[in-house]
């Protein structure tokens, strides 16, 4: 009872004071979170601290800020609906029912109850204001509800990339799973790489300076240190904690910007995740307890920085591509890994029964592994894990293909259910792309969109 009145009496308190008043002390400490009418988007939950990200410019110009965060997205993904699509004069009738040359049309922010889970906030058939000559131009199409257009391996409004005609007609005859399934392997530091930093380091000369080296937990870190890639490549203990950007002096607890000093691609792309980005933000790390998924109740309160999943001293590539994940998420999908034919491969390859790049991890499909030079071990992790995620097809080509055909691989990331089941079977059949080549799609007319 006592409860009650004080939260009233504070209500009424906080309901006295003036608008602008309340509105000017807010913003002067950089708490606007009350103010929002209503949460962010999925895309944008963890963002929700830094309004400024979106409304820094005059009222109604967050269509810049949408462009300055995903205009690099969009070029790569050689965006189908691209707003300079639409300065044909003949498209101004579609756009005076749907500016589709405005981001905002189609994604809205603070607006829950309108918004799904891809962060799309227009009715699902929402294709049909510029497309309702579709049913009439393709045979294939007829009788088709036009909600399912992006919901059956087909249509994705901005990246249609393994949709492309020539594409699906290289691929019509692919196998569900290739002769020789691969992916990249992951690699340790190249060869020459401990020479080029001095040579291998003993463990006498690393622990030379460190504090209370004798310590019991530093002796632990040691032995965990000995067995890791840093070892191997002639990184020490004040490699990480005193490093020349610090002046030499130690540092407990490393931050990112030690780490991003050499893995500064892989710094990059966790930035643009779900898991980095709001350190990239100036924001202070995103712990578990803001997840909107299902977490562990033993990973609560867990921050998300490197060490999270590459454990200190020890940074096992293997440890963070399954365990790392497992550790704090507890959906089905997760739960469902090690029941599965993926899993089974991993574990083959880790036990040396099978050929290196035929495991499928956690991180192969959702932190997807690609040659460059970029990286000191030739090998790039693409750290921003929601890349492949929306749309989902884009998994296709940049995980599935490197063991499964295009077919397959569609009709599987097409299956809810095996999706969520983490594919322990075969897909079911699924209409997806390929269903609509029957007499070849260069037999059907075609407008661009």
């Amino acid at each position: 009872m006592r409860t009650a009145l004080l939260t009233t009496a504070a209500g009424l308190a906080l309901a006295a004071i003036p608008g602008t008043y309340l509105v000017r002390s807010l913003a002067a400490r950089g708490d606007k979170a009350p103010l929002s009418p209503g949460a962010a988007s999925p895309g944008h939950v963890m963002m929700e601290k830094a309004c400024a990200e979106c409304h820094a410019g005059e009222r109604g110009d967050v269509q810049s800020s949408c462009v300055r965060c995903h205009a690099a997205d969009l070029t790569r993904e050689n965006d189908t609906h691209a707003a300079t699509k639409f300065d044909d004069p003949s498209r101004a009738g579609d756009l005076a029912r749907l500016d589709a040359t405005r981001c905002a049309t189609c994604h809205l922010e603070h607006r829950p109850h309108l918004t799904d889970a891809q962060s799309v906030s227009v009715p699902k058939d929402f294709c049909v204001v510029c497309h309702q000559d579709v049913v009439i131009e393709r045979p294939t199409h007829a009788g088709l509800d036009a909600k399912d257009c992006a919901t059956a391996g087909c249509h994705r409004y901005h990246d249609n990339r393994s949709l492309y005609t020539d594409l699906l007609k290289a691929h019509v005859k692919d196998p569900d799973l290739l002769a020789e399934p691969h992916v990249i392997a992951r690699r340790a530091a190249p060869e020459g790489a401990g020479a080029a930093a001095g040579g291998p380091v003993d463990l006498a000369t690393a622990l030379a300076g460190v504090p209370s080296a004798e310590a019991p937990a530093a002796q632990t870190a040691a032995r965990e240190w000995q067995a890791s890639a840093h070892a191997r490549a002639g990184v020490g203990c004040a490699g990480c904690h005193a490093p020349a950007a610090s002046g030499g002096a130690w540092l407990e607890k490393p931050g990112l910007d030690v780490c991003a000093s050499c893995h500064a691609p892989e710094r990059a792309s966790f930035a643009s995740g779900k898991h980095g980005m709001r350190t990239a933000l100036g924001l202070p790390p995103l712990t578990t307890d803001e997840a909107k998924l299902p977490m562990h109740a033993g990973a609560k309160g867990r921050h998300l920085d490197c060490t999270s999943c590459h454990r200190d001293h020890a940074f096992s590539l293997s440890e963070a591509a399954v365990d790392g994940c497992q550790g704090c998420h507890a959906d089905r999908h997760t739960e469902a890994y090690r029941d599965s034919p993926h899993f089974a491969a991993w574990k083959k390859e880790r036990d040396g029964t099978g050929a290196p790049g035929s495991g499928v991890s956690c991180a192969t499909c959702h932190l997807p592994r690609s040659a460059s030079k970029e990286s000191a071990t030739g090998v790039l992790t693409d750290h921003d894990q929601n890349r492949t995620l929306r749309p989902r097809d884009k998994m296709a080509s940049a995980v599935c293909t490197s063991c499964h055909g295009l077919p397959f691989s569609l009709a599987a990331l097409a299956d809810e259910d095996l999706v969520r089941e983490n594919f322990g079977r075969a897909p079911r059949k699924i209409r997806t792309a390929f269903d609509f080549m029957t007499n070849g799609p260069q037999d059907e007319k075609r407008r661009e969109p």
